[in-house]
């Protein structure tokens, strides 16, 4: 199962495997329909911009030299925080 964590409104994904690639998914939902977002990478890491706050589902599918798919990892939930910005707080600074 892959490690997500969230930094500087980026998702960071780790997980274990020494495959040629790797398909990387991201959804709203565990049954991954629809797809929000799918790229290959070919390191056992991503960086993905972190999208709206809510719940979301990561999971990874192995690529062979051939680009065949194995089985997806189980998928990891993905909590992406809403960012607090005191914007009312400014009018204090300037007094």
């Amino acid at each position: 199962m892959p490690q997500v964590r969230q930094e500087n409104g980026l998702l960071i994904a780790h997980w274990a495997g020494s495959s040629a690639a790797y398909r990387v998914q991201l959804s709203d939902n565990e049954a991954f329909s629809p797809v929000l977002a799918s790229h290959i990478v070919a390191a056992n890491e991503t960086r993905l911009i972190a999208p709206a706050p809510g719940s979301y589902w990561l999971r990874v599918i192995a690529l062979d030299a051939n680009q065949q798919e194995s089985a997806a990892s189980p998928a990891a939930p993905v909590a992406v925080a809403t960012v607090f910005k005191p914007w009312w707080l400014l009018p204090l600074l300037i007094l």
